[in-house]
């Protein structure tokens, strides 16, 4: 309705300044079927503005034509402006684009991690996280001190303001070079955080999920779960929970 009657008040306008006055009639025509055709998306204001205008000429007087031909395509220009340049600065939604700060600086982890054995084994760790990109993106370092051996991995993260979501890669220092996997995407809802991805991994489908929750200023807790079924039924193998150092 807004930009309906934004149409109306350029045609009623333009008309005004070319001394060519539509009768209301050919201006109510006239900016139904353009807002209509504009519902599509896929259109040229200017060619259509020509041709509606044109064809409610008749409601006018045929000896207006061609200040009604100027009008129309002043008017799709004019539509042109609304649609394409007003929808652009608004689409962007900078509202997750801080999510992840409160892990920012140094963090002592617990970790709990399952076993494809299914067997479940502790150790500590400690974690850094920083921002990038302007504050829509940060770095994930981690220090595993497992029971083999100390081993590192990276989680980067990247925002997109275009949809509103977090996207997540990770790299194990055991396999710097390995293929990554599909980063996993999400965003958070009412201070829990769920992201997912799907890979196939043997020749089956498998969902994965990494969720943030419990976040206060000086602790966190991060999951890690697989799903062989699409989602429906979730098994958790890894928790890690954090605790802020304190200078």
């Amino acid at each position: 309705m807004r930009v309906f009657l934004h149409i109306r008040a350029i045609v009623a306008l333009l008309a005004m300044l070319s001394h060519s006055p539509l009768h209301p009639t050919g201006i109510t025509l006239f900016t139904g079927r353009f807002t209509r055709v504009a519902a599509t998306q896929s259109f040229d204001p200017a060619r259509v503005a020509i041709a509606d205008l044109s064809s409610v000429a008749t409601t006018t007087g045929r000896r207006h034509l061609n200040s009604i031909r100027i009008l129309a395509a002043s008017v799709g220009l004019a539509f042109a402006t609304l649609i394409h340049v007003s929808p652009a600065a608004a689409a962007e939604d900078l509202a997750g684009a801080h999510d992840f700060d409160f892990e920012f600086g140094d963090w002592t982890v617990h970790h709990k991690l399952k076993r494809a054995s299914g067997e479940w084994i502790e150790f500590e760790g400690t974690s850094t996280t920083w921002g990038v990109l302007d504050g829509r993106g940060n770095v994930e370092d981690n220090v595993f001190h497992r029971p083999g051996g100390d081993t590192r991995g990276l989680a980067t993260r990247a925002y997109d303001p275009a949809t509103g979501t977090w996207a997540i890669w990770w790299i194990d220092s055991r396999a710097p070079h390995g293929a990554m996997d599909p980063p996993v995407k999400g965003r958070f809802v009412n201070g829990v955080g769920n992201f997912y991805s799907d890979s196939e991994v043997n020749g089956r489908m498998v969902r994965t999920r990494y969720t943030w929750s419990k976040i206060t200023p000086t602790s966190a807790q991060w999951e890690q779960a697989f799903s062989n079924d699409a989602g429906k039924t979730w098994g958790t193998t890894w928790i890690m929970t954090f605790k802020r150092v304190t200078k």
